[in-house]
């Protein structure tokens, strides 16, 4: 990778068009002329809210200026001085009453804000505006300029919202025969009617916008496929490729974003390739063409572009790309980590009683709110809560109960793996010799822990019921209730964590597909998702008290949430975190465990004893407080597709 080129201050790429970018960062923004490479750079004394550029290279942009929001044209990205500044044309709005949804803080900075508009585009050389929350209230169109005129463009589809973070997918784009489309939530207009029939699903909150394709089509990425659209053709390109986004690529190629590695992709040869970190850089996104036909790329951290040069490119390995990829099966999640069961809970509460563990450390928190800690000689394993009482246990065996009157503690016997609250108040110490059934009123009374007889557990789970399933290394599982132990035959799939759905029916992880268990049959069922089977890279899985939501790590850093319908699973949320913390820099963020403390939120912990509460009817997250003495943190995650930052 050849020369890198710093953007000054702390930049948010907010346009990427043509062969130019605009960053913008407070009351300053940067323009950059990818005509050239190095690139030109450009300051303007404006802070950029959007920007785009027509196909003759004029350029439009809703900038504020001396606290005054407006639309200015320039003639070009590196002009001295715009052409002409124009004022909003949607009337101001009082938001107050339409945005009920949010909380007091964030109700209380959108009504701070005073621009009208969300996005400006190019409608070929004519401006078009998108209203600030179009979707609520009475403004559900946006506003093209026609003859000089702003016009509501009301023979669209009306775009409505029920949540304030929504925004409608639109773009405008050329195609080759010189027409001009516009798309609006998802249905494609030329000429004021319809270009297609089909109507995009196309997800906002990455970089929706279409890309001109031959002379008379457009390449979308519709529900994550990468579809070719043209008014008598709906075609699909590169098979089970999960694409976000899409851009034009050097000469008659395009590069393709996706759920991991963006793809360098040749319709017209038929070729794909992979752009490795290696390639790009570690946390590099591709946002240009080069003029050697190479491609420039931004790292995030740094507010870097970086140049690579075509010979790069040249070298990298090809697939044909109209047939399906060879994808490797990916390693078996790891049954154990170095304290336990890689299952084990390290986050575990109810209603606004949370526990979570770090180290030698068992932590407390009411809610989101910082509680206090206690700090045990021994690493601590896993922790468990009935409800009622908070049970931790370190590694050396060491079972620790607090709640309502005097703590309680007793020491079991073997290597513990995992804890979970058990049946009739007592708790289930998993280790790796056996099961511990510890009832501390049956020991008041003189009796010890009893056994449960099934070496190499990892993991358990028990129904409201009080039958207990047991997952145990070399794809074993048993069913205990009321001291009785049935053993069943090997499963399918080794099988690395559990959760009761209730009325003896169980979910359970496999090493890479989620499985439901009913004990009355003792069958093991793939669960199904959509149109094909749930699947899992991380070993953690839980269940609301009610079981009938299910929550997973689909990733190492992503969760789904769904709606448990028998064997089949509807989904109701995604969860994605970015792969590294924001502060400390240059760490990677995993997820370390799963809980509903009700049936409504999701506790999740990371590393250090970090952690999110998702609230999932309101799509928000907050963050667990640190306690006395944490270092400061601070992440990136997505809810249901809407960024959040957890500071």
């Amino acid at each position: 990778m050849g020369e890198r080129v710093r953007i000054p201050g702390i930049p948010s790429l907010i346009a990427r068009a043509g062969n130019g970018l605009v960053f913008t960062d407070r009351g300053r923004s940067t323009w950059v002329d990818l005509a050239t490479w190095p690139p030109r750079i450009i300051e303007r004394d404006e802070s950029t809210l959007d920007a785009a550029c027509s196909p003759s290279g004029r350029w439009l942009a809703y900038v504020r200026h001396n606290d005054l929001w407006s639309l200015r044209w320039y003639a070009s990205i590196d002009a001295a001085l715009p052409e002409h500044d124009e004022p909003e044309p949607v009337p101001a709005r009082d938001f107050a009453a339409l945005l009920t949804d949010l909380d007091d803080v964030s109700l209380h900075i959108e009504l701070a804000h005073a621009m009208r508009l969300e996005s400006v585009h190019c409608h070929g050389e004519r401006a078009l505006v998108v209203p600030r929350h179009v979707g609520l209230g009475e403004r559900r169109h946006p506003y093209l300029q026609r003859d000089q005129r702003w016009t509501e463009e009301l023979e669209l589809p009306a775009f409505g919202k029920t949540t304030a973070r929504d925004r409608c997918a639109t773009a405008c784009v050329r195609l080759g025969d010189g027409s001009d489309l516009l798309i609006w939530d998802g249905h494609v207009v030329r000429d004021d009617a319809a270009f297609s029939r089909h109507r995009l699903a196309l997800a906002w909150y990455h970089d929706c916008a279409p890309v001109a394709f031959g002379d008379d089509a457009l390449l979308a990425c519709d529900a994550q496929r990468v579809v070719e659209l043209a008014a008598d053709r709906v075609v699909a390109h590169l098979p089970d490729v999960v694409a976000t986004s899409i851009q034009p690529g050097p000469g008659d190629t395009f590069v393709v974003e996706t759920g991991s590695v963006p793809i360098w992709w040749s319709p017209r040869d038929d070729w794909a390739c992979e752009l490795a970190p290696a390639v790009l850089g570690r946390r590099c996104d591709v946002v240009g063409r080069s003029p050697d036909g190479g491609l420039v790329v931004y790292d995030r951290r740094d507010h870097e572009l970086a140049h690579v040069p075509a010979s790069d490119l040249a070298v990298l390995p090809r697939r044909r790309a109209s047939e399906r990829p060879i994808v490797a099966v990916p390693a078996p999640i790891a049954l154990l980590d170095e304290r336990g069961a890689a299952s084990r809970a390290r986050i575990a509460g109810v209603g606004e009683q949370l526990a979570t563990v770090s180290d030698h450390e068992l932590r407390f928190h009411v809610a989101d709110r910082a509680a206090s800690f206690e700090r045990w000689a021994e690493p601590i394993v896993a922790v468990a809560h009935d409800g009622r009482h908070v049970a931790a246990i370190d590694t050396r065996g060491m079972l620790r109960v607090r709640g309502a009157g005097n703590p309680l503690s007793i020491r079991v016997a073997g290597t513990p793996r995992a804890l979970i609250a058990g049946p009739d108040g007592a708790w289930l110490a998993i280790c790796a010799e056996a099961t511990w059934l510890v009832d501390f009123s049956a020991i008041a009374s003189g009796r010890q822990p009893e056994p449960i007889a099934l070496p190499g557990v990892l993991c358990a789970a028990c129904d409201p019921a009080g039958t207990v399933l047991l997952v145990a290394e070399r794809a074993r599982l048993a069913t205990w209730t009321a001291g009785r132990l049935v053993e069943l035959p090997p499963t399918i799939e080794q099988l690395v964590a559990c959760a009761p759905l209730g009325a003896g029916r169980f979910a359970c992880a496999g090493e890479r597909h989620l499985f439901a268990f009913d004990a009355a049959t003792a069958e093991l069922e793939l669960f199904e998702l959509g149109l094909s089977y749930a699947t899992l890279r991380a070993p953690y899985v839980t269940a609301s008290p009610s079981g009938r939501l299910l929550a997973w790590t689909a990733t190492r850093t992503s969760i789904h949430v769904a709606a448990v319908h028998g064997t089949r699973l509807e989904r109701e949320l995604d969860i994605f975190y970015a792969d590294e913390y924001s502060q400390p820099l240059d760490t990677r963020l995993a997820l370390r465990g799963l809980a509903f403390l009700d049936e409504n939120t999701l506790a999740v912990a990371l590393d250090e004893g970090r952690g999110n509460l998702i609230d999932l009817g309101a799509k928000t997250a907050r963050k667990l407080d640190p306690q006395l003495g944490d270092a400061a943190s601070r992440w990136i995650l997505f809810v249901d597709g809407v960024p959040l930052i957890a500071e």
